[in-house]
């Protein structure tokens, strides 16, 4: 099994609640992501070993995540619009949703975005196969214990330096992709990479996708 290569915990530095006017700032520099999400979904549309049981008849708790680089922001109120293959299982789950997270993992992570993009959620869960740690958006405890009377929890990944938490308001589809006109309704980041009004960091770089597993570095000046 994979381990990943993620910010460790105890030298995390303090998260920082991103200012409404500036959550698209944490999109300029068009970093790949880990989009996460997680819904109940009705037990026939389960055929993974992705879900949970949670209840009679009340379907099953599901969950996942997927490398993401086709972000863009669009204003400076955090509304943003990315695009998405509909054959992907993410999109499945996003039929039961309408929320989801993005994390934002730097290079020392590249690895494990590598292997999250390789594999599908549709046949294993990925947090599992690779031991991805995972909390709540602000960075504290979170439990993935599926419940008869509850939705599943957002889950955000604890290793990465900002989370944010999108709301799709609109989508489109073209040639195969759903076009998702997001919102970004609360942000979290690391203040290693956060100083009020830029985001990056020297030390631990964000990624950017070339393509065919390819990857570029941004370093601020």
């Amino acid at each position: 099994m994979a381990q990943p290569t993620l910010i460790n915990p105890s030298t995390a530095t303090k998260a920082i609640a991103v200012q409404k006017h500036m959550l698209s700032r944490l999109l300029y520099p068009n970093p790949v992501c880990l989009l996460t999400v997680s819904a109940r979904v009705p037990l026939e549309a389960t055929t993974t070993e992705t879900t949970g049981e949670a209840g009679d008849g009340l379907g099953t708790w599901a969950r996942n995540v997927m490398t993401i680089s086709w972000l863009t922001a669009i204003d400076n109120q955090g509304h943003f619009v990315s695009s998405m293959n509909l054959n992907r299982h993410t999109w499945s789950l996003l039929q039961h949703t309408n929320t989801f997270v993005l994390n934002v993992p730097t290079l020392r992570s590249e690895e494990l975005v590598l292997s999250i993009g390789s594999c599908s959620g549709k046949v294993k869960d990925k947090f599992e196969e690779f031991a991805i740690p995972i909390c709540k958006i602000n960075y504290t405890k979170l439990e993935w214990e599926p419940t008869e009377d509850e939705d599943p929890p957002l889950i955000a990944i604890q290793g990465t330096v900002a989370h944010l938490l999108c709301e799709i308001e609109d989508i489109s589809e073209r040639d195969g992709h759903a076009i998702l006109f997001c919102r970004i309704t609360e942000a979290y980041a690391q203040e290693s990479v956060w100083d009020g009004r830029n985001f990056g960091s020297k030390d631990d770089p964000l990624l950017s996708f070339l393509g065919t597993k390819r990857f570029a570095t941004m370093i601020p000046p």
